[in-house]
């Protein structure tokens, strides 16, 4: 007998697959229960590649911002572009982390986030007082405009990213609690 959802050739005395645990003698229902909880467990792993990319792309920004600063404006925020390096670098670190480990990276992540925003509020990292806001020549255009609404902007894109590192850290939970579940897809991969 052959295993319909993993291929393994078994004896037809099993009720099981020895493999993956399909219910081979089950009723329709009961495959299609299994089948389920795995389609919920493809879900959940892939659920976390959004915090996992974030991390990696927060990392290479903060890097960048960290570098900038340190080039441009280093008599005035040269603890804020060490900041950034750092910041940016521990990014880095959980995203190669969070490769090999699917759970505690994405507890550490929201975490980190919010210890790294408060450090960033008490510091005064981002200059904004260094932006071209005002208005020169009696000038108007959009770019002024822009840049002025930057802080209300760059608020709405902390509250995003907290809200995906969360579900990142509730799909965490997920697959940590059903490791039999995880076992199982990931046999069929």
């Amino acid at each position: 007998m052959r295993c319909d959802y993993c291929n393994t050739v078994t004896e037809t005395t099993h009720s099981s697959c020895p493999n993956c645990n399909y219910p081979l003698q089950g009723s329709a229902v009961e495959q299609s229960a299994f089948r389920m909880k795995l389609v919920d467990v493809k879900f959940w792993i892939e659920g976390l590649e959004s915090p996992r990319n974030l991390a990696r792309i927060l990392g290479a920004l903060f890097l960048i911002a960290g570098a900038l600063l340190l080039v441009t404006l280093f008599e005035y925020y040269a603890l804020g572009a060490v900041t950034c390096l750092v910041i940016g670098g521990i990014y880095i670190g959980v995203f190669f982390w969070s490769l090999k480990d699917n759970y505690t990276p994405f507890l550490f992540l929201p975490v980190f986030y919010a210890i790294h925003t408060l450090i960033e509020l008490y510091l005064d990292l981002l200059p904004y007082n260094l932006l071209p806001i005002s208005v020169e020549n009696g000038w108007i255009g959009a770019i002024p405009i822009l840049v002025s609404l930057l802080p209300y902007i760059y608020a709405a894109f902390r509250i995003l990213l907290i809200m995906v590192f969360i579900k990142g850290l509730i799909n965490a939970r997920k697959i940590n609690s059903s490791p039999k579940l995880v076992e199982q897809f990931m046999k069929r991969k």
